[in-house]
């Protein structure tokens, strides 16, 4: 077939024809560094700018002013950032142009007056932790920067000999009297148990976060950093329901007086239907809150005691819910005093939700024993219901958001007549902007197939920050309606494959509309998650390798292939790529055949159907500087189907052409015509460490 000479061909082939006219080049924009710490006293930064396109800068906040606030190609911005007399504040100014906005974060210390110093070996309390996590996290997330000792006893019982009250026996709750905090270990907690007096390393670096508005957390906290220092006897701390729902006592051993299961929940068991479940508390004064039990608790089955009294637990929150949970299989004893009678209760399960840019619905958990009425201020969102009594659930629909580049916000209020301490409830749903299904442009390199305009596929690529630059980490060629890209391609050197661990960092593509990707946070029961471009392919940092876990770049892969001669194929390439320049690889996944036009589907974590490839394959392109052949170029093609396949690499070997054929694709299209010709025959293993 006749090829375009691409820019590549013509700036590395020996043979590329000199009166070839050469592209224009494509447009591009780097600023000289990503982020950068402030001074209190505020500053004002030079930034480079390096384009050859036109741009604008702006920020995100009123304390950054940025000068000029746009340019054409070349040029310096002066940021300017203000006195800060308050706590640590970050801000983004953000360069955008024709492709992906490049971002500044400005880091400004705090004004306040300095906290009493910490001692020398780093040993500081848990309320100062979670100070540090307060002030300077960011989107639910804070890393240490200097190496911490806490010290405190163990509150929860959930080890395997306990009474497993978690979702995981990686978890444990600790707490110093000060403020407590969970501890997701690396590993399961089989050594520490309830009142062991445990001292805990936190190194530089380490992960605070929050799942879900859920707890603070140590989150992957190594279990050898862990060591028990003595034992301490449990004695919780007497609030009531009002001082409970404030979330002063997150991660803490509390006893909450004057408190009973409310009358709808009567009758129940800890655990409901074999679930993680959660039962509703009210206090004497109408305050509602939930006791939450893992499926896992061994007290489960128990029934909730009806009577009123004090409640023991460690203080939790989920969401914007206020749990309860039990640490020992006592603190539900108290529980045998006279009912109350209850105040009158009315809340919401949860008064805030965000939404996609996707029509759908959400249903509203009014809890409560009143009569109520219902409105919504946004005549593009329905209710189901506008009225009630008691306990409901009221559905709030929507369609599609009309814009892609606004929010739009439906607040649904909630009244009643009746004496509760709250007679007006609102509720509010956010709906982020539309998502549209949109191609990236496609940019000349080496490894890039053919892009072909079809409905419903895009073509997307990534990159990631290195050192202050952008650099090119994969493109694909991705179909909504299977779920699955049909290629990933990517270049394959020896720099990219070391420095960070694998992230597991299980996410949505940000560049595709979640609706069109699988949900794919838990493991299919029979197939693997197969990279197409391997985790171990980029490691060389965490934004490179966390990209790699997008839904877009995983397919429903078979095991035993996955984690055999497959797996097999992907190390030997390595070692090829340590041993040149650069290996270009696509590896693609075709779910038909010419001889089989059925699809074959499997369901996704939400029950989303996503189509199984019946084969897979990888066509490489070498180039090694020193080669005397063909420009240094050389060319091979494997071929698998998607089942559990053995044997030696070798018998998998197909040229790039008979791939071509099976596929429709057209592949290294931008490489020299005839070095393309050549390299694409060859099934020759010479070189490719098989």
């Amino acid at each position: 077939m006749k090829k375009v000479l691409g820019l590549f061909a013509a700036l590395l082939s020996l043979l590329a024809a000199s009166s070839c006219k050469e592209p224009e080049p494509s447009p591009y924009l780097s600023i000289s560094f990503p982020s950068v710490s402030v001074e209190a006293a505020g500053k004002t930064i030079d930034i480079s700018v390096s384009s050859n396109t036109s741009w604008t800068a702006a920020s995100d906040v009123p304390w950054i002013t940025v000068s000029p606030t746009s340019g054409l190609e070349n040029g310096s911005v002066k940021i300017t950032v203000a006195e800060n007399k308050d706590d640590v504040r970050t801000g983004i100014v953000t360069f955008s142009w024709s492709g992906t906005p490049a971002s500044l974060t400005v880091k400004q210390d705090s004004g306040k007056p300095a906290v009493q110093p910490t001692p020398t070996d780093g040993t500081i309390t848990i309320s100062q932790l979670r100070k540090l996590y307060d002030d300077g996290q960011k989107n639910d997330k804070y890393n240490t920067t200097e190496r911490y000792i806490i010290q405190g006893s163990v509150i929860s019982d959930y080890r395997q000999d306990g009474i497993d009250n978690y979702t995981t026996v990686k978890a444990m709750v600790i707490s110093d009297g000060t403020a407590g905090i969970m501890l997701y270990c690396d590993n399961n907690n089989t050594s520490f148990k309830l009142g062991d007096e445990v001292k805990v390393v936190v190194p530089k670096g380490q992960e605070l976060s929050r799942y879900n508005k859920g707890p603070v957390q140590l989150n992957g906290i190594k279990m050898a950093g862990i060591s028990k220092v003595g034992e301490k006897a449990l004695d919780p701390i007497e609030i009531t329901a009002a001082e409970f729902l404030t979330n002063k006592y997150e991660s803490m051993y509390v006893a909450v007086k004057d408190v009973q299961v409310q009358s709808s929940e009567i009758g129940k068991t800890f655990v409901m239907n074999d679930a993680h479940t959660s039962i509703l508390m009210e206090g004497k004064n109408g305050e509602v809150f939930d006791i939450f039990t893992s499926k896992y608790a061994t007290f489960g089955k128990e029934k909730v005691p009806t009577g009123s009294g004090t409640l023991k637990g460690i203080g939790s929150v989920y969401g914007e819910r206020m749990q309860l949970c039990i640490a020992k299989a006592t603190d539900y004893a108290g529980l045998t005093g006279e009912r109350f009678a209850g105040a009158g209760s009315f809340s919401l399960f949860y008064s805030e939700y965000t939404h996609n840019g996707d029509k759908g619905s959400y249903t509203i958990q009014v809890l409560g024993d009143v009569d109520w009425t219902a409105s919504c201020d946004n005549k593009d969102f329905t209710l189901s219901k506008t009225s009630g009594k008691g306990a409901s659930e009221v559905v709030l629909s929507f369609g599609d958001n009309p814009s892609t580049t606004d929010r739009r916000v439906a607040k649904v209020t909630f009244k009643t007549t009746a004496p509760v301490a709250q007679k007006e409830l609102v509720f509010t749903l956010t709906q982020l902007p539309f998502q549209p299904l949109v191609s990236d442009k496609v940019p000349v390199r080496l490894e890039l197939p053919a892009v072909k305009a079809q409905d419903s596929v895009v073509f997307i690529t990534h990159e990631y920050d290195l050192d202050g630059k952008k650099v090119h980490n994969y493109s694909a060629y991705y179909d909504a309606r299977y779920k699955v890209a049909y290629w990933v391609a990517y270049p394959l050197y020896e720099s990219v494959l070391s420095g960070v661990s694998r992230t597991d960092a299980w996410a949505y593509d940000p560049k595709v509309p979640e609706r069109d990707q699988a949900r794919l946070f838990k493991a299919w029961p029979v197939y693997s998650r197969g990279h197409q471009l391997p985790s171990a392919d980029r490691l060389v940092n965490k934004e490179a390798n966390g990209q790699t876990f997008y839904a877009t770049n995983i397919t429903p892969q078979d095991e035993g292939m996955n984690s055999g001669v497959w797996e097999t194929l992907e190390t030997d390439l390595r070692v090829v790529a340590r041993n040149c320049d650069t290996v270009y690889v696509v590896t693609g996944c075709v779910v038909k055949t010419a001889e089989d036009q059925t699809v074959e589907y499997i369901q996704d974590n939400i029950g989303a159907p996503v189509a199984v490839p019946k084969a897979y394959y990888k066509v490489c392109l070498k180039y090694k500087a020193s080669g005397s052949t063909n420009g240094g170029y050389s060319a091979i093609g494997f071929w698998m189907e998607n089942k559990n396949v053995s044997g030696k690499v070798s018998s998998y070997v197909k040229s790039v052409d008979e791939i071509e054929a099976l596929t429709g694709f057209d592949f290294f299209h931008n490489l020299d015509d005839t070095i393309e010709t050549v390299v694409e025959k060859n099934k020759n293993t010479d070189g490719w460490n098989l």
